[in-house]
């Protein structure tokens, strides 16, 4: 890590059902998080976004209730050294790479995971993903939150079965912006062939790390908010 980060995440029970999760002072990569945007091989949209943690705000999220954990239903892998499902480095550092790829130099010692809300509820209503200031102020749509901006994320969720909190995200408070920029690896590609501008940064995600989530909750809309 080129600067000490520290996290916290603090879990409150919601007014109606469920619980709600803050996670505080975290950092944030490829943030689709003003339009939603096609998931990996569908036509169905969401709203996504990558968040890194602390390994004490880890421990919290992966503990159970009963030892005051969130018990959170994620995968969070450590940056440079956990592997996803087909045995690679989910978040990798640039001396990791064989070849051309993106990596979490500035990430390193925390611990990421991926967070998404579908566009439409399983009752056909528009989700909403809310993006504000640190006073309450709609965030503009038009300055986009460009990887490493620190944000607070609160989060709705639901217990499942097997007594985890399966979660999305509602609201999104950035604390601090670093602006959006085409890095070469996703981000805006000028094309002169074409003479057009490409945002390419959701479709290089998808393309080097999606997962694909099939699970969905059964629940009141109003809930989430």
């Amino acid at each position: 890590m080129t600067k000490q980060i520290k996290t916290d995440v603090v879990v409150k029970d919601a007014p109606k059902s469920g619980k709600f999760v803050y996670l505080k002072n975290v950092p944030v990569y490829f943030a689709k998080v003003f339009e939603p945007q096609n998931k990996y091989q569908s036509t169905d949209k969401e709203y996504a976004l990558t968040v890194f943690v602390d390994g004490d705000t880890r421990e919290k999220l992966e503990s159970p209730f009963d030892e005051g954990g969130a018990a959170i239903n994620k995968e969070l892998k450590e940056v440079g050294r956990e592997k996803n499902k087909k045995k690679r480095i989910k978040y990798p550092l640039s001396k990791q790479l064989k070849e051309d790829g993106f990596s979490y130099d500035d990430m390193e010692g925390l611990h990421g995971m991926q967070l998404s809300l579908d566009e439409f509820s399983k009752k056909g209503r528009k989700n909403v993903l809310k993006v504000v200031d640190s006073d309450g102020n709609d965030w503009p749509k038009d300055k986009l939150l460009g990887n490493g901006t620190v944000v607070h994320v609160k989060l709705w969720g639901y217990v499942n079965q097997d007594e985890q909190l399966v979660v999305y995200p509602n609201l999104i408070v950035v604390v601090d912006h670093v602006p959006f920029e085409s890095s070469g690896q996703g981000g805006v590609i000028e094309d002169d062939v074409l003479g057009i501008s490409v945002d390419m940064s959701g479709d290089f995600e998808d393309s080097v790390q999606q997962e694909v989530i099939d699970e969905e909750p059964v629940f009141d809309d109003e809930e989430l908010y």
